[in-house]
């Protein structure tokens, strides 16, 4: 019973050695002849162990390898302590190189107490193939090689970083010349980064930063433009591209490149600047060409009015209408992009004045009026606006000899136009009541704003007085520009 237990225990541990990934070979440790080798042995050395076991390593290696194999032995055999070489160079039988991981150990046979001296037996091998894990590691240190001179030739900051962006585990040299920042410097501590960022730009890339993560956390590149200091190049622009990574032991990577945007976007800026600048020229073109075009139209309508006393009155105000959007075309708008209100009042009261050949007598405009601007989508309205208003005045005033006053004051958040002539309104007179019409005080009312306007008109004595308020949104104040530094 005892005898077939130990059987059964050989035949187990037999099968264990068989079925091992790594190759164990035994030889004799006097003449090196191989007693054993396992199938994983087999498939390294590329024989079957009847071609291997009672052969020596030079009847199965060349000699060059054969020698070195067989001085391995021998130092194992005499010093009696295992070799182990992590990383070595061997071959298969028909030639194939081969990279491994090689334990050389003695074993003992059993010798009686009191017994010194003791020598191997044998000698067990013990070898792990390594070759496709050596040729991966040759692959990643090219390619890491060839990323990194490529790398360190592009004009860009190529670096690589952990999810949070604390840790460097790679910076190209182009660092420095971007930064400002040794290379070393930066890897040491990273966050010397956003000391280059511009003091004005922190507090926004500090609340900016949570959000970038969280979408590199989600593997989405991400871009951002940041405005930096260099300690020798002045403010520059530098546009940082990220890209995030899972690598395949499940940690997050970011790979980022930096490059300096500051000529590219000088050169927009002048592109956009030298077109706005033709649009500017191309549209004061058009605007000078219709106000001229107006103007004509206007004056042939005048002839027509001098020529047909008929028609006199409605082709009289259809030319004043004209002129006023002639006048508004003829205008260029304010650098804030809105067109002067006095200047506006003004030009329309000098034209009524020639085209109704009357009186009109326009006040010096107080301190500040300058500043009040109309849009320039609201210019044409208001100035057919200002001009049914002042038209009227005209055509209903007491004599042809009375003038017309027109007046404009500010009034906290609102500006005023007030026109005075002599006459009275008809009796039950409601401007409310007044319905639209092609020209008077229906068309005003008709294109007044919805909203930041107010007209009024009313009899004061002998003087009918028309008093037009305008607000914001209807019109705004120009804001004062800074003094200039000295």
């Amino acid at each position: 019973h005892g005898e077939q237990e130990l059987q059964r225990m050989r035949n187990f541990l037999d099968l264990v050695i068989e079925s091992l990934p790594v190759a164990l070979a035994v030889r004799d440790a006097h003449d090196g002849r191989f007693v054993s080798i396992n199938r994983a042995g087999e498939a390294m050395l590329g024989r079957p162990r009847e071609a291997v076991v009672g052969r020596t390593w030079h009847q199965l290696y060349p000699r060059a390898l054969a020698d070195e194999l067989a001085a391995i032995d021998q130092q194992v055999f005499e010093t009696r302590q295992m070799i182990d070489q992590p990383r070595a160079h061997s071959q298969s039988a028909d030639g194939r190189p081969l990279t491994v991981h090689r334990r050389v150990l003695p074993v003992f046979e059993e010798v009686p107490d009191g017994t010194d001296g003791a020598r191997p037996r044998y000698l067990l091998s013990i070898v792990d193939d390594q070759t496709d894990t050596a040729r991966t590691e040759m692959a990643l240190q090219d390619t890491e090689a060839h990323f990194r001179e490529l790398a360190g030739h592009i004009d860009a900051f190529v670096f690589i970083a952990d999810r949070n962006l604390t840790t460097l585990i790679y910076a190209s040299p182009r660092c420095e010349a971007l930064l400002g920042i040794p290379v070393g410097r930066l890897q040491a501590d990273p966050r010397l980064a956003l000391e280059c960022v511009q003091a004005q730009e922190r507090p926004q890339l500090a609340r900016r930063l949570p959000f970038v993560l969280a979408r590199l956390a989600r593997l989405r590149r991400t871009e951002l433009t940041v405005r930096i200091d260099h300690p020798t190049r002045g403010q520059r622009i530098l546009v940082l591209r990220l890209t995030p990574v899972r690598t395949p032991q499940g940690d997050l990577r970011i790979f980022g490149i930096a490059e300096d945007d500051t000529e590219r976007e000088a050169a927009q800026h002048q592109r956009l600047a030298a077109a706005q600048e033709t649009h500017q020229l191309l549209l004061h073109d058009v605007r000078q060409r219709l106000r001229k075009n107006l103007q004509g139209v206007a004056g042939l309508l005048q002839q027509q009015a001098y020529a047909r006393p008929e028609l006199a009155e409605p082709l009289t105000d259809t030319a004043s209408q004209i002129q006023a959007i002639a006048l508004v075309h003829g205008m260029t708008p304010t650098e804030s992009g809105g067109v002067p209100f006095i200047v506006l009042v003004q030009g329309i009261f000098s034209s009524l004045a020639n085209v109704y050949n009357a009186i009109v007598q326009v006040e010096p405009p107080g301190r500040g009026l300058m500043r009040w601007l109309l849009a320039e989508t609201e210019a044409v309205p208001m100035a057919l606006v200002i001009n049914e208003l002042g038209g009227n005045a005209i055509r209903h005033r007491g004599t042809s000899d009375n003038r017309v006053v027109a007046r404009m004051a500010a009034r906290g958040e609102r500006i005023e136009l007030r026109i005075e002539q002599p006459g009275r309104l008809k009796e039950g007179f409601d401007l409310a009541r007044i319905p639209a019409s092609v020209s008077g005080l229906g068309l005003a009312r008709a294109l007044l704003p919805h909203r930041g306007s107010r007209l009024r008109v009313e009899q004061l004595g002998p003087l009918v007085i028309t008093r037009l308020e305008l607000m914001p949104p209807a019109v705004r104040i120009m804001p004062i520009p800074p003094p200039e530094q000295g």
